[in-house]
């Protein structure tokens, strides 16, 4: 609170009282204390400034006297008139700090200051006097309130405060009635708590006629006004409750109806509601209505989904299905996600990279789901699957079969070298939409970690040299020699192995007889990535010896049959030499320094 600009050159109030800007000394002390009585003498007080000296006299090791005077300075404040919303906003304030209590209550903290102070503070008004019990669902504690019940023990405390707040709205029900309920419940956040402490005081006669009033008064919005009566409903039998909401919904027009049905929660029961009413009312409900999954029970997860499916809300669909795909059946969910992919409705967001891989993850597992679609739903799900844990397993696998569609990625992301246009059916005109497909494609690209296989997933040299070859082909005739060899280079060098002694002789055999050095760039950089993150040696270049080591000896393996592969392999042990070498001087360097 004080520091060294506390003192304005101007003044000289607090001159001969210690120095401000040493540190823990009396000197400190004693500049802090004069300061904080001249703050006491101050006469123009506020409810912040007093908030603000509640907290310095708290934190300060001060004098009895300050303190005594600090009590003092509130009830003067106090005889100038101030309003009861200030008064329990420091009546609050001084209750958690201290552990005051309501009065009659024990007060174990606070001395008789506190407890003087703290009764002059209390309210006339028992809607503001109360107001800090309904102010939000969680209320402060006092240290002397968790102390006096079990430790740890929250339904325990819990009960203490459902009490305590029925206790309170019998004091605002019997002072004036359901308008001061109202007015309690315009500024609060607790409006349940509110609706079971009216159940619990039990001063509601006629529960229809007064949700009714509720419902229906000005000072609250419809969905506030609901959410105090689904507190005072949720108290009552499920039968009871069932026909009051019936009974209620029939004295409200259409447009009350439909925004007491939208503010009600997420479940069975409301739908069922909902679909009493009028086929206008029942449509614009599933058309607006908010979605939660958590809400509901699971197994009425078709339900929801059916529904939101005929509203044209394929997005919230999806959300109401969130963690609950196994109770979809496969066309339905593979429906659900074929909608998803094609909708451009204002509520299709971004998509979960999680909850999108669980969804495709439950889908994958079901025997009686078509491979075509589920890679066709891959493809259209690619810039959310590509970077998550399920990746795009179906889509890969096409790729090994159709080597076109290897050229088609590798044409969206590099341009032609030679300059020549391409065919118009492959160019996008919306340039944000390229630059994401292209985005997307790159990713894929990188993530391919597969090699075109057999059926019985056994690496086919001929299959294997074939689909190469259509691949070299196709980026050839469209102006992509360079890059396409470069990229296949790239995933010839993910089968790189320990078990194998480096290359599977299918491998080996297929990239010596293509001896492309475009190609085996892109196997040089394949085989650096292979390394992934790691972290660095205080050993210099040891770990790059090691890998210069091992590449050398894959080297050896095949350096008989298949001498370019030889030579590559002898190209990245050469470059992890060079790294080693130089991580060594490095090292050599911060050594000497």
């Amino acid at each position: 609170m004080i520091g060294r600009n506390s003192r304005p050159t101007r003044r000289n109030d607090a001159t001969g009282f210690g120095d401000p800007i040493k540190k823990y000394t009396k000197s400190v002390l004693d500049y802090r204390f004069k300061a904080l009585e001249m703050i006491l003498d101050y006469k123009e007080h506020s409810v912040n400034s007093i908030i603000q000296l509640i907290d310095t006299v708290t934190e300060e090791n001060i004098a009895e006297g300050i303190h005594k005077r600090f009590w003092s300075t509130i009830e003067k404040w106090l005889k100038k008139g101030v309003t009861d919303h200030e008064k329990a906003t420091v009546r609050h304030k001084i209750r958690v700090i201290y552990g005051c209590l309501e009065p009659g209550d024990p007060l174990p903290e606070a001395g008789e200051n506190v407890q003087r102070t703290f009764n002059l503070l209390l309210p006339t008004d028992p809607v503001t006097r109360h107001s800090w019990l309904f102010n939000d669902i969680w209320v402060h504690w006092t240290q002397y309130e968790i102390h006096s019940t079990t430790r740890d023990n929250h339904e325990e405390r819990d009960n203490a405060l459902r009490k305590r707040r029925c206790e309170a709205i019998c004091d605002i029900w019997h002072d004036g009635g359901l308008d001061s309920v109202v007015q309690l419940a315009e500024n609060s956040h607790a409006l349940p708590q509110i609706g079971q402490a009216l159940h619990d005081a039990m001063v509601v006669e006629n529960h229809l006629s007064t949700m009714l009033s509720v419902l229906r008064c000005s000072q609250l919005k419809i969905r506030n006004s609901w959410w105090l009566i689904e507190g005072f409903f949720n108290e009552l039998d499920k039968a009871d409750k069932t026909w009051l909401i019936s009974a209620l919904l029939k004295e409200l027009n259409d447009d009350q109806v439909l925004e007491t049905l939208l503010a009600m929660s997420f479940n069975n029961e409301t739908w069922t509601l909902a679909a009493k009413q009028s086929m206008s009312i029942a449509t614009s409900y599933w058309h607006d209505v908010p979605v939660h999954s958590s809400v509901f029970e699971r197994k009425s997860t078709p339900i929801a989904v059916k529904r939101l499916m005929e509203a044209n809300r394929p997005r919230a669909a999806f959300d109401a299905a969130n963690h609950n795909w196994e109770h979809l059946d496969t066309d339905e969910l593979t429906t659900l996600l074929e909608a998803n992919s094609q909708s451009d409705s204002a509520e299709s967001h971004a998509f979960a990279e999680y909850e999108t891989a669980e969804a495709f993850e439950s889908l994958s597992k079901r025997s009686d789901v078509e491979p075509r679609r589920l890679t066709n739903l891959e493809f259209a799900f690619l810039p959310v699957l590509t970077g998550s844990s399920y990746g795009t397993p179906n889509v890969q696998k096409s790729i090994q079969q159709d080597p076109n569609l290897f050229f088609q990625l590798i044409a969206t992301v590099y341009k032609r070298s030679d300059g020549a246009p391409d065919p118009d059916e492959w160019r996008i005109k919306d340039s944000t939409e390229n630059t994401n497909i292209s985005l997307v494609a790159y990713k894929l690209l990188d993530m391919l970690s597969i090699v075109p296989r057999d059926k019985n997933g056994f690496i086919n040299t001929q299959e294997l040299g074939m689909w190469i070859r259509e691949v070299r082909a196709l980026c050839k005739k469209h102006g992509r020699s360079e890059i396409g060899d470069n990229k296949i280079g790239q995933l010839l060098a993910k089968e790189i192995s320990d078990d194998c002694g480096g290359l599977p002789d299918s491998i080996a055999s297929v990239f010596d007889a293509c001896g492309s050095e475009s190609m085996a760039d892109g196997f040089w950089a394949g085989a650096h990535n292979l390394r992934g993150f790691y972290m660095k040696s205080r050993r210099g270049g040891y770990q790059e010896h090691e890998l210069a080591k091992k590449y050398r000896n894959y080297a050896e393996n095949v350096a008989y049959l298949y001498p370019f592969t030889a030579r590559v392999l002898e190209m990245v042990a050469d470059s992890y030499e060079r790294e080693a070498i130089r991580e060594d001087d490095e090292l050599n360097v911060r050594t000497y320094l």
